[in-house]
């Protein structure tokens, strides 16, 4: 999963946030799993 994500946000070309420089694009990803078995 965390693969597939890594190569999605470099191809998007999302720079990560830099705080000291107050920089970048990407702070954080929210992820979120369906306990529900619906499909």
């Amino acid at each position: 999963m965390f693969n597939v994500l890594k190569t999605f946000i470099a191809r998007a070309g999302l720079t990560p946030y830099n705080v000291a420089r107050k920089r970048g694009e990407l702070k954080y990803l929210l992820l979120t799993e369906s306990t529900s078995n619906d499909g």
